[in-house]
């Protein structure tokens, strides 16, 4: 069954009796997408997370804290069916900050008209016979000032790493943020995140580093002691700055992005 096949399976849900089930993607033994019928509730999985739940009438679509790829596409997929007689809904991202956008395209003048922008939040509703109804208006302009505020959190978080790098005072032990060291936690869950007092050292470069899918994520932080064992390098660490750089900005951004849906 393709993707579109299993949007197709989610709406269809709605004749089906409780306990319809339909997987798509088997990914090492894990299931990607799964609608699932109960209590008269279709349920829409990705990844064992609730992107979206139809009751009746009303729909109600979630990104979970996980803004991919993945997620926008199942998303736009399920809004194709949202599309009122003469335009449709998407979300769309701009400058790493989501929203809810509806358009029309007029047949004589060739072109779409009547853009509307609209919030995207923890969880976006809709009622099916007049989707407009609870959605609330998306001034665009807060798009840059967001996205200005969250570069200037990331930017300046990571030029204090950097500083601490410097000085020799990274973290590379028990002093980091415990929790997501021992991994209890994620980054985002941490109310601490990206302040001055957050606790990440060099734990916090290695997840971001992994995050970036480099094999060996070692290399650009660590060295060999005279044991022979592989541990953080402040030097090493400073040569290969721009690399972390850009994959401590990702990390950290995306993490902020994951907090403030929670």
């Amino acid at each position: 069954m393709s993707n579109r096949a299993v949007i197709e399976a989610f709406w269809n849900a709605r004749t089906k009796s409780d306990g319809y089930t339909k997987c798509h993607g088997w990914v090492k033994g894990e299931i990607r997408d799964k609608v699932i019928k109960e209590n008269n509730i279709v349920h829409y999985l990705l990844w064992d997370n609730e992107i979206a739940r139809l009751v009746g009438n009303t729909l109600t679509l979630s990104d979970c804290g996980w803004q991919t790829n993945t997620t926008q596409d199942r998303l736009n997929a399920i809004l194709k069916r949202v599309n009122t007689v003469k335009g449709e809904f998407f979300i769309q991202k701009e400058r790493h900050v989501w929203y809810l956008r509806y358009r029309e395209w007029d047949e004589k003048e060739e072109k779409f008209i009547n853009s509307q922008s609209f919030k995207w939040g923890k969880e976006t509703v809709f009622d099916l016979k007049n989707p407009f109804k609870r959605l609330k208006p998306f001034d665009t302009e807060a798009i840059d000032k967001k996205a200005k505020e969250m570069k200037k959190t990331v930017d300046k978080f990571v030029r204090e790493m950097k500083i601490r790098v410097e000085k020799g005072e990274l973290q590379t032990g028990g002093g980091e943020c415990w929790g997501v060291l021992m991994g209890l936690s994620e980054c985002h869950e941490c109310q601490y995140l990206a302040s001055p007092i957050c606790g990440g050292g060099a734990h916090l470069i290695l997840k971001a580093l992994t995050e970036k899918k480099y094999l060996h994520p070692a290399i650009f932080m660590c060295k060999q002691d005279e044991k022979g064992n592989v541990v953080p390098d402040n030097e090493t660490i400073l040569n290969n700055w721009d690399t972390i750089k850009k994959a401590l900005s990702d990390f950290i951004r995306k993490s902020l992005i994951k907090k403030g849906a929670r």
